[in-house]
């Protein structure tokens, strides 16, 4: 089940949307790794996602354009009976779900071809597994990309920034794998 609105000024200045959902998700599959080449898939009997967000755009001038987005998701395994070794995981976060994300951006471009583009993105904490420990997750993190540039009809000069402030993170973790499997990025 999805819902949702989109709205907007009569002048296009402003506009906006919210969404709210609720998924009842049977078999959701979850990947277990041996080794940084080797993988099972087992399945969740029952999951569920709910949440929502929210997106905002405001051009108050031509030149100008500012966006702010914000989501939540629950991701919960209702049933999930680890085959190995039996835990029960009914109740956990499922992995590679970040709890919430939220963002903001500013855009401005000249009548003569210069353009800057800056977004600030956080996500929440997320867990590389269904066990919720802290060893198999990252904390919550935001990242500042920026870009620059110059644009005429038939060519355009861009420089981009991606992390500008040189923030460490894990774009994945692989529990039980080792630390060949970590990937680390400082982009």
């Amino acid at each position: 089940l999805e819902t949702g609105i989109h709205a907007n000024t009569a002048d296009q200045t402003l506009r906006g949307s919210a969404t709210v959902f609720g998924y009842a998700i049977q078999d959701y599959q979850i990947e277990r790794s041996f080794s940084a080449t080797d993988y099972l898939v087992v399945n969740a009997p029952r999951a569920t996602s709910v949440g929502g967000e929210i997106e905002l755009h405001w051009r108050p001038h031509r030149a100008w354009q500012f966006t702010a987005a914000a989501g939540w998701t629950d991701m919960t395994l209702r049933e999930f009976t680890d085959p190995y070794d039996g835990a029960d995981y009914s109740g956990k976060r499922a992995p590679y779900a970040p709890d919430y994300t939220l963002a903001v951006g500013a855009a401005w471009q000249s009548n003569i071809g210069w353009f800057a583009h800056t977004d600030m993105v956080t996500t929440g904490s997320v867990y590389y597994d269904e066990s919720e420990r802290a060893a198999s997750g990252t904390p919550a993190r935001t990242i500042v990309d920026l870009t620059l540039g110059y644009e005429r009809a038939a060519w355009k000069l861009t420089v981009t920034v991606t992390n500008l402030f040189d923030r460490d993170y894990y774009s994945l973790l692989i529990p039980g794998v080792g630390e060949e499997a970590l990937e680390l990025r400082t982009d």
